[in-house]
């Protein structure tokens, strides 16, 4: 019934529409318009007809548009794999081999560049094709850099344990987009924070400690954003990483202070060039400094690769 009046009352007027149309047409004469009828009738069904096309096109302004493509803010979820260099944490570890076999002792070493990458970011669209994040994470190793000798009656043993941490703000830019789906470049900035624990099992030079640093660095990468509802995606990425620490310490660790000896102090994680082969142990600040021909700061080297899986969510 609503139908019907809406049509009748749009037929009405086109009527008289278009009767006053036909007036100016005919040189301003009313009388005129009594004598052709018919310009009511078919001006008002043209008028409805007109009318009746633009219906589907008003409803199709109206549908929602998703999240994900409309979407102001962002929060994403995500883990994956790291591959981490870590430098003088690995290559330190595996040179205690060679030194025990020169001094005829036997051992072996287990060294792991491996972990699992975790975090969230908080994130904003700036426009269309852009966006701007602040990613909190963390890489955890799936295993340590150890080793264990056996001499004569005595066992010696070492586990280093890393772990990174970081705040950087990413940067992100879509190269390619479409309904439900984006692909694109980011790149990040940050404050990267190492942990590393250290402990050395030996009779005569026990060692262990927390050693920590900090240092700047950054992230370049691409990922695939795709839909999986109107305020849910799934985000995958590949970025590599440079964070690099020029020296991790502890204010108080038991460390090396002499050639088979070690006391408690302000210590750092180090490489001692004994004997020339380049072993990681933590040593006291004063006796490397003592000794800087043979010993230097352990180079902690967290640049690397990681490849994530995120849940996103847009509001």
């Amino acid at each position: 019934m609503n139908s019907l009046i809406q049509r009748t009352l749009i037929v009405l007027l086109g009527s008289a529409v278009s009767g006053m149309l036909q007036a100016q047409s005919l040189n301003g004469d009313p009388s005129s318009l009594f004598s052709n009828p018919r310009f009511y009738f078919t001006g008002g069904m043209d008028f409805a007809k007109a009318a009746q096309m633009q219906v589907p096109e008003t409803a199709a302004l109206n549908e929602p548009i998703p999240l994900f493509d409309s979407s102001r803010f962002f929060l994403e979820v995500y883990t994956g794999y790291d591959y981490s260099f870590l430098g003088d944490i690995v290559n330190g570890t595996k040179a205690w081999i060679p030194y025990a076999n020169a001094v005829g002792d036997t051992g072996s070493a287990s060294t792991n560049n491996s972990g699992i990458l975790a975090g969230a970011l908080f994130g904003l669209h700036l426009d269309k094709t852009s966006s701007l994040a602040l990613d909190l994470g963390g890489v955890f190793p799936l295993g340590g850099n150890n080793w264990s000798v056996n001499g004569m009656g005595f066992q010696d043993s070492q586990t280093c344990d890393s772990i990174l941490l970081d705040v950087s703000v990413d940067y992100r830019l879509n190269l390619l987009q479409s309904p439900g789906a984006r692909t694109y470049v980011t790149a990040g900035a940050g404050w990267y924070h190492a942990i590393v624990s250290y402990t050395l099992v030996s009779p005569s030079a026990p060692c262990g400690g927390t050693f920590t640093g900090d240092t700047l660095g950054g992230t370049l990468g691409v990922g695939e954003e795709i839909s999986l509802g109107p305020s849910v995606g799934l985000d995958v990425s590949v970025r590599g990483r440079y964070a690099s620490f020029s020296q991790v310490s502890a204010s108080s660790a038991t460390a090396l202070d002499g050639l088979d000896s070690s006391a408690t102090g302000a210590s750092s994680l180090s490489i001692y060039n004994y004997d020339q082969y380049p072993i990681l142990v933590p040593t006291l600040n004063s006796y490397a400094s003592a000794n800087s021909s043979v010993i230097r700061n352990a180079m902690v080297d967290f640049s690397g690769i990681d490849a994530t899986a995120a849940v996103a969510f847009y509001f």
